[in-house]
């Protein structure tokens, strides 16, 4: 018997959602999620956290590993960094700035 479409979409959603999950939790992860309420996502501050991110591994001497994962209709993504490969003072100094970036914005959030 052949699965039906529900089946497929399902396990697909299940699995997806499942790998998601596990890569939120690592200590050693930051999500930075873009998002839309009916407008698209905010292209000035996502321009800015760029160019933030540039200029951090340029002062720091360090690179950031991150996977940038479009989610949505109207520009939805989300930055999904790999912090392991750099010390604890850096990570938190990057995840500390990056919050503080993003207070009070309601179309980012930091995770």
């Amino acid at each position: 018997m052949r699965p039906t479409l529900f089946q497929i979409l399902f396990s697909v959603f299940f699995i997806t959602g499942a790998y998601a999950q596990n890569t939120i939790e690592s200590d050693h992860t930051l999500v930075v999620n873009f998002i839309s309420i009916g407008a698209g996502i905010d292209h000035k501050i996502q321009k800015k956290f760029l160019e933030y991110i540039h200029q951090f591994q340029k002062d720091k001497n360090i690179k950031l590993t991150y996977i940038l994962e479009p989610w949505g209709r109207e520009g939805e993504q989300k930055y999904i960094f790999d912090l392991s490969t750099i010390s604890s003072k850096r990570k938190k100094e990057f995840i500390s700035s990056t919050k503080k970036m993003f207070e009070g914005n309601k179309l980012v959030q930091v995770e």
